[in-house]
């Protein structure tokens, strides 16, 4: 997991992103934006040790900038998330 300030900022990033991609007219018309944002995403889900996976991908979804009440409640969910997921049995293929 990366240090605690990078990660709320990116975190912070990531919410910014989401909103300009939404604002631009989504996904279809915002072209390095999205690639940005998506591998930000994944950089953030794999420091916990997580895939970038639809159910997971979801805490990140949001409606206005975050503040840091928020950015630390989402890194406490993904803190759970993480620990719930890594010490699940192996599902067989």
């Amino acid at each position: 997991m990366p240090n605690i300030e990078e990660l709320k900022q990116e975190l912070k990033a990531l919410a910014n992103m989401q909103l300009q991609i939404d604002n631009l007219g989504g996904p279809e018309k915002s072209g390095e934006l999205l690639e940005e944002y998506f591998r930000l995403r994944e950089k953030v889900l794999a420091g916990f040790g997580l895939p970038d996976k639809e159910e997971f991908v979801k805490i990140f979804w949001v409606k206005s900038p975050l503040t840091d009440l928020e950015v630390d409640q989402i890194i406490k969910r993904l803190q759970k998330i993480a620990q719930d997921y890594l010490l699940s049995p192996v599902k067989p293929a």
